[in-house]
C-alpha cells in the first residue's frame, strides 16, 4: 500500500477542518447581524405601537373630560324628545326639528337631532344632508348595536367618531322612543374635542420622521370599510385589506413582504368605544438598506475567511517537518514495547508514520477491549432497562397531563364566554389566573327577570379536585337561576348550600364522605335600569368606591358547604348604587399571593388602595394593570392560588 507524507496528512485533517469551521463561524456571524438587524426593526415597530397606544390614551382622556358635559345636556335632552315631544310618534317623520332645536337649547349647525326608522335610514334631521341615509350599510356590527337600541329601550352613548359625510368629530347618542318604531339619535360637535383628535393625529403622523427606515405609520378602524384614523384620507388597497381583516379577525399581528417594502399590522384594542373597539396599525418599513448591510458584511467575513486559510496553509508548510519528525521516533518507541504484555487495537487511520503506530498500538489495547465489550454489554442492558422504565413513566404522566388539558378545555368551555359576558354585565372586566393547568376558581353570569346576575367563586382546592367543585357549582348555578328562577342572591347561596350537602353525602351525623367541601362566594344582581344593586356573599366581601370612597360590605362568615352555621340563613345587602360606581368581587388567591422584597402577603389592605387607586382608569386598563403589579409582586416566586378578580362599571 502507497504511503503518503505528514504533510499531505495535514493538509487533509487541519486545513478542511479550519476551512469548515470558519464557514459555520462565518454563517453563524451572517445570521446573528440578520438576527439583530430584524430585532432592531421589531423595536422599532414595538416602539411606535407602544407610543401610538399612549397618543390613544392620552386622547381617551382628555375626550372624556369633554364628554362629561356633553352626556349630560344629551341625556337630558333625549329624555325629554322621547317622553314630551314624542311620547306619541305619529307625526315624527316631519316634525319640525329646528324648532324642537331652538326650544330646547340647542346650538344650530353643532348639536343635531336625527330620527331613525326601524329599517335604519334617517327620515328626519336639523342636519338636512344625512336625511335618506342608511345606517345598516355601515356593516352588520352596526346594524345590530342599533336593533339592540330598538329592543332594550335604553339610552346609549357612543365615543366621539367623525360624522360620515363631513368628517367633524360628533358625539352620538341613541334611545328608542317608547313604542319602540324609532331612534332618536343626537350628534354634538364639539370644537375642543376635534382638537384633541387633530392633536393625536398629528403626533401619530409624526412618528415615522424619527426613524429612517419607516417610510409610513397609519392606524385604522373598522372591518368591513376600514377608515384611517391618522390620516382619514389614506385607503387600504385590496392586498392590504385581507391582511388588515385577518389581524382583526385573530386578534394578533400580522407581516408580509413586498419588493424591499416590509409591511406590519399591529393589532390595536381600544377599551372605551362600543362601535370601534379593535383597529389595526399598520407600519411601511423600507428593508433595501439593511439588504446592502447585509451583502457588504458577507463580503467581510469571505475576504477575512480567505486570508485565515493562507495564513493557516502557510505554517502548515513551515511546520511540517518539526511534527513529521517526533511522530517518527514515537513510532519507533512503540515498535519498541509491542512485544511486552500490553497487546491491544486501535483505529487504523491514514497511511503514513502514523500509521505504523497505530498498528503497533493496537496489540496493546486487544486485551483491554475485550474488558470494555464485557462491560458495555452490562452497561447496554442496564440502560435498555431503564429506559424502559423510562417509557413506562413518561407514558403515565402524558396520560394524566392529557386528561387535564382535556378537563381544561371543558372547564374553560362552561365559563362565560366574552360575548355572553358583555350582553349581561354592560361594563366590566375579569381578572382569571388559574394556579394550574385546571382551577377551583370559576365565575358565572345569567340574566333573569331584567336582572343581570354575577358570580365569582372560590371552591375548595384548586387543580383538579377544585375544578371538580367549580363544575358542581356551574351546573348548580344553572339549575337554581335558570330553572327555578331564582334571583335573590341569599336564596341563591341558600339553595347552594342545600344541594351541595345532598350532592356530597355532608348532611346529618351520619354523612358518608365527612368531608367539609364547599365553596366561598359573592353574588350579585344588577338592574340596570334603576341601578339597585342586592348583593350576598359566603365569606367573600363586596367592594364598591364611589366618589373616591371604598366601602367594604362583608359577607356571611359562613361557606357554601358542611359548616357549624349551616342552618343560619345567609344575609342579603340591598344597595341603590349611582352612575360611576365602580365594584369589585374576588376570590382570596389575589391578596393571599406571596411576594415583594420581604416574600409576604399582598394582603387586603394593600389591595384596598390598589383599588382606589385604578378605579377610574378604564376597565381594560385596570384588569391590565392588576395582572401586571400580581406578575411583578410574584417575581420568581410560585402562585399558591387561582386567582379571580371582577370589575364592574355602573
Amino acid at each position: 500500500m502507497k504511503r503518503t507524507t505528514i504533510f499531505s496528512q495535514l493538509i487533509v485533517n487541519i486545513i478542511i477542518p479550519v476551512t469548515i469551521a470558519l464557514v459555520i463561524l462565518a454563517v453563524f456571524f451572517f445570521l446573528t447581524i440578520k438576527s439583530f438587524m430584524q430585532a432592531k426593526n421589531v423595536t422599532n415597530n414595538k416602539n411606535i405601537s407602544k407610543e401610538i397606544k399612549t397618543v390613544m390614551r392620552f386622547q381617551d382622556l382628555s375626550l372624556s373630560m369633554v364628554e362629561e358635559e356633553l352626556g349630560e345636556k344629551m341625556l337630558s335632552v333625549t329624555s325629554r324628545l322621547v317622553n314630551d315631544y314624542f311620547l306619541i310618534t305619529d307625526s315624527i317623520e316631519h316634525a319640525d326639528l329646528k324648532k324642537l332645536q331652538k326650544e330646547l337649547n340647542m346650538v344650530p349647525g353643532q348639536e343635531d337631532i336625527y330620527i331613525i326608522n326601524l329599517d335604519g335610514k334617517i327620515v328626519n334631521s336639523t342636519f338636512e344632508d344625512d336625511i335618506g341615509f342608511e345606517f345598516f350599510s355601515l356593516g352588520e356590527k352596526y346594524k345590530q348595536f342599533l336593533l339592540n337600541v330598538f329592543n332594550d329601550g335604553r339610552f346609549h352613548m357612543d365615543r366621539f367618531s367623525p360624522e360620515a359625510k363631513t368628517n367633524k368629530l360628533k358625539k352620538y347618542s341613541y334611545r328608542a322612543t317608547q313604542d319602540g318604531k324609532y331612534i332618536i339619535e343626537l350628534g354634538f360637535y364639539s370644537e375642543s374635542a376635534n382638537h384633541v383628535v387633530n392633536q393625536a393625529r398629528r403626533e401619530i403622523n409624526g412618528l415615522d420622521s424619527g426613524h429612517a427606515s419607516i417610510e409610513k405609520v397609519d392606524l385604522f378602524f373598522g372591518s368591513e370599510n376600514p377608515v384611517c384614523f391618522s390620516n382619514p384620507d389614506e385607503k387600504i388597497n385590496e392586498e392590504n385589506i385581507k391582511i388588515y381583516q385577518r389581524a382583526l379577525e385573530k386578534k394578533s399581528n400580522m407581516e408580509f413582504d413586498r419588493n424591499d417594502l416590509h409591511y406590519e399590522f399591529i393589532y390595536f384594542y381600544q377599551s372605551k368605544s362600543e362601535l370601534f373597539k379593535h383597529g389595526v396599525i399598520r407600519i411601511v418599513s423600507d428593508r433595501s438598506a439593511d439588504k446592502k448591510s447585509l451583502i457588504s458584511q458577507l463580503t467581510l467575513l469571505l475576504v477575512i475567511f480567505g486570508a485565515v486559510v493562507m495564513i493557516v496553509f502557510f505554517l502548515i508548510i513551515r511546520r511540517s517537518k518539526a511534527i513529521s519528525n517526533p511522530i517518527k521516533n514515537l513510532a519507533t518507541s512503540v515498535t519498541n514495547i509491542s512485544d511486552g504484555d500490553l497487546s491491544a487495537r486501535t483505529e487504523v487511520v491514514g497511511n503514513n508514520e502514523i500509521t505504523t503506530l497505530s498498528e503497533q498500538f493496537n496489540e496493546m489495547l486487544e486485551r483491554l477491549q475485550k474488558s470494555h465489550d464485557s462491560l458495555e454489554q452490562k452497561v447496554i442492558e442496564r440502560t435498555a432497562e431503564i429506559f424502559t422504565q423510562k417509557e413506562k413513566i413518561e407514558a403515565q404522566n402524558h396520560q394524566i397531563t392529557d386528561s387535564i388539558r382535556y378537563a381544561k378545555r371543558i372547564q374553560t368551555a362552561i365559563l362565560p364566554s366574552d360575548e355572553v359576558l358583555e350582553n349581561n354585565i354592560k361594563q366590566h372586566f375579569v381578572l382569571f389566573k388559574p394556579r394550574d393547568i385546571v382551577s377551583g376558581d370559576f365565575y358565572w353570569t345569567g340574566k333573569r327577570d331584567g336582572l343581570a346576575i354575577i358570580v365569582a367563586a372560590d371552591c375548595t382546592g384548586h387543580g383538579v379536585p377544585g375544578a371538580f367543585m367549580s363544575m358542581i357549582g356551574n351546573t348548580l348555578l344553572n339549575q337554581i337561576v335558570n330553572e327555578r328562577g331564582i334571583t335573590k342572591p341569599s336564596d341563591i347561596l341558600w339553595n347552594m348550600r342545600k344541594e351541595i350537602l345532598n350532592l356530597l353525602s355532608q348532611k346529618g351525623s351520619k354523612a358518608v364522605t365527612k368531608n367539609k367541601d364547599g365553596m366561598d362566594m359573592s353574588i350579585c344582581t344588577i338592574n340596570y335600569d334603576t341601578l339597585e344593586v342586592q348583593y350576598s356573599g359566603a365569606n367573600n366581601p363586596l367592594f364598591y368606591i364611589r366618589d373616591e370612597k371604598l366601602t367594604v360590605i362583608k359577607g356571611s362568615r359562613q361557606p357554601v358547604g358542611s359548616h357549624i352555621l349551616e342552618n343560619e340563613p345567609f344575609e342579603n345587602h340591598e344597595l341603590q348604587m349611582k352612575p360611576g360606581d365602580r365594584m369589585y368581587i374576588f376570590s382570596d388567591g389575589y391578596q393571599d399571593q406571596y411576594g415583594g422584597d420581604e416574600n409576604r402577603k399582598f394582603m387586603v389592605g394593600r389591595l384596598k388602595r390598589f383599588f382606589v387607586e385604578i378605579h377610574k382608569k378604564p376597565l381594560g386598563t385596570q384588569k391590565e394593570i392588576m395582572n401586571q403589579t400580581i406578575e411583578e409582586w410574584m417575581a420568581d416566586k410560585k402562585q399558591i392560588d387561582d386567582i379571580l378578580v371582577i370589575g364592574i362599571k355602573l
